[in-house]
């Protein structure tokens, strides 16, 4: 290794370390889609978890396989339809693997194969629309052993006419190929069924797989990348990227390494670009931003409804650019702040930064009759999954417009905390596209105990509204448990009932739910205590991100038992600035965020 590239590596690692620090993600995502042979018993059996395993941690392998589906969109059981093909695109893999083909040889599908080779060049196409590049392989599926069976699959009408299209398709679209059929041909012992492959078979899969992406040809760039995509006055990014073994990489016409990092300032709007050569070629860009002084970041009031009367207080919090003059009414202000208000009647207030741009925006706090209040109103909540990036917040944040989508299509559950116990009088739910045909609304007291379950069996979508529950309550848990469609749309959720003044401590005993308390103090200018329920032990991570999504604080990363634990936390110790913040607890695969205030 020469001198220089002696040096690279040192540096590399430097900024390798501090960006794990950060939190950056610094892994290639890899998306396997494809039939049963993909998902297969959906545990740790199944290739791509397998392939997971064999290529180590920089890779992030996920498994989007669905038994049964088809390429054919005018198949019996389109891939297309299937919410794992909106979840692999949200991914964002930098690598895709297509292993589909299989069920399109059965007869109800036969008459369609003329489609095959338009469908698949969309289906890539869908996978690479909104600036996505990511590294294709068109697999051609494996072979089938033996004669057409129940399910129809046929050897000869795979073999015969699907693999040549696939083929076709692979040169068409430029994409790179991983040949199951020649792997697996001859091992008829590892097909038990004739069509799905014994443990053993994918095993093998797995180490075919493995083989192809680590002896992929070069010139083919998978990762470029920025830390971020706006930098203030005075700030840095890291761009950081990642072509195939053995390419030629230029930076805007500068030699780099094949993996490498560098540490640029645009003074303004600027777009990086990078060439890689080699066995293929490719090119990917990114664009970095230089956002100057007058601009406001977010301006936003909790709780934006008051009750008539009550003397409670909702906190303004404001972010603005560097070097921003800031003024709220008029009143010189810190260029990052926040304020507790306790207006007695429903006040605008006006948040103005001035600078190189000049910004005005207005947040307005309602004080209500308290039987008005929405006590949902952009309250907390959690949910089991989301659809295509649709958060959980979205069913509380007051637009009818946007609307929480569930990743799936069966047991699916939202829970909103009002933050306080409510005496609850009326429930609206206002469904979108997918709604439940069969749910139950369960309310919860301040220890996540149910006292109320309220079931519908035959939901039709549009308005339910629940009337007259006279149940106290801190928590609303909707549970759906059968869908109209393909997943659960929630464009809105109400809540209505008058506040009770009482405090419920922590209980000991181990938790039914997954849960995120809000901080307390809130706002804090030294410690806050956190609190948080896991109903299983369970790896667990519990950090803090500001608004722009950068990691500020990570205060827990490890696998921890069931029951409520608590945690001190003190943004000086983290050298944070003031202002908004999400803490964010994940779990189990769920994930439960909330705002924090912290006033240096």
């Amino acid at each position: 290794m020469s001198n220089g590239n002696v040096y690279r590596f040192a540096v590399l690692c430097v900024v390798a370390m501090a960006s794990v620090v950060a939190g950056q993600d610094w892994t290639l995502r890899v998306a396997c889609i494809g039939n049963s042979i993909t998902i297969g018993s959906g545990g740790s059996t199944a290739w791509p978890q397998q392939l997971g395993q064999r290529l180590g941690t920089h890779y992030n392998v996920r498994n989007f396989g669905v038994s049964g589906t088809t390429l054919l969109r005018h198949g019996d059981f389109p891939y297309w339809n299937e919410s794992a093909f909106l979840q692999a695109q949200d991914f964002d893999p930098h690598i895709v693997l297509i292993t589909l083909g299989t069920n399109d040889s059965k007869p109800q599908n036969r008459n369609y194969l003329n489609e095959f080779f338009a469908d698949y060049m969309e289906f890539i196409r869908v996978l690479r629309q909104n600036g996505r590049g990511p590294q294709i392989y068109i697999c051609n599926p494996c072979p089938v052993f033996g004669a057409e069976g129940a399910s129809g699959i046929n050897a000869v009408v795979l073999k015969e006419q699907i693999s040549p299209i696939v083929d076709s398709v692979r040169a068409a679209a430029r994409a790179f190929q991983i040949d199951w059929y020649q792997a697996m041909l001859g091992q008829e012992s590892l097909f038990p069924d004739g069509i799905h492959p014994s443990t053993t078979g994918y095993a093998m899969m797995a180490d075919t797989a493995a083989f192809y992406l680590n002896n992929s040809p070069s010139g083919f760039i998978r990762l470029f990348a920025a830390t971020c995509a706006e930098v203030e006055a005075g700030e840095n990014a890291l761009l950081f990227w990642e072509a195939t073994p053995g390419s030629q990489v230029r930076l805007d016409g500068a030699a780099v390494g094949a993996t490498d990092s560098l540490v640029v300032a645009p003074p303004q709007q600027t777009t990086y670009t990078l060439i890689a050569s080699g066995a293929v070629a490719d090119t990917k860009r990114v664009v970095i931003d230089n956002i100057p002084p007058g601009r406001i970041k977010s301006f936003t009031a909790f709780p934006l409804q008051l009750d008539e009367g009550s003397g409670d207080a909702s906190i303004l919090a404001w972010s603005t650019t560097h070097g921003s003059h800031v003024a709220l009414d008029g009143i010189a202000m810190a260029q990052n702040g926040s304020m507790a208000v306790t207006p007695a009647q429903t006040t605008s207030y006006i948040l103005t930064a001035s600078g190189i741009e000049t910004a005005t925006r207005q947040v307005t706090i309602q004080v209500l009759p308290p039987a008005t209040i929405n006590r949902a109103l952009q309250h907390p909540v959690t949910a089991s999954s989301t659809l295509r990036g649709s958060a959980a917040a979205r069913a509380v944040d007051g637009d009818s417009a946007t609307a929480w989508q569930s990743g799936g299509k069966y047991t699916e559950w939202l829970m909103v905390d009002f933050g306080r116990t409510i005496d609850l009088d009326i429930l609206r739910i206002h469904w979108g596209d997918g709604y439940a045909v069969s749910y139950a609304v369960h309310l919860l007291d301040a220890a996540g105990k149910a006292i109320r379950a309220l079931t519908q069996s035959a939901g039709d979508g549009g308005l339910d509204e629940l009337l007259n529950i006279g149940v106290q309550a801190r928590y609303v848990r909707l549970l759906c448990t059968r869908s109209n469609g393909s997943h659960y749309a929630v464009r809105e959720l109400e809540a209505y009932g008058t506040a009770v003044p009482a405090g419920v401590a922590m209980p000991t005993l181990p938790p039914a739910v997954f849960h995120l308390a809000q901080n307390y103090p809130n706002p804090f200018n030294s410690g806050t205590r956190i609190d948080y329920a896991l109903s299983r032990p369970a790896a667990v991570s519990l950090k803090i991100f500001d608004l722009l999504g950068r990691e500020a604080a990570v205060l827990v990363d490890a696998r921890q038992q069931s029951g409520f634990h608590s945690v001190l936390f003190n943004g000086a110790e983290w050298k944070m600035a003031s202002g908004v913040y999400l803490c964010q607890l994940e779990s189990q695969g769920l994930i439960a965020q909330r705002k924090m205030v912290f006033i240096r």
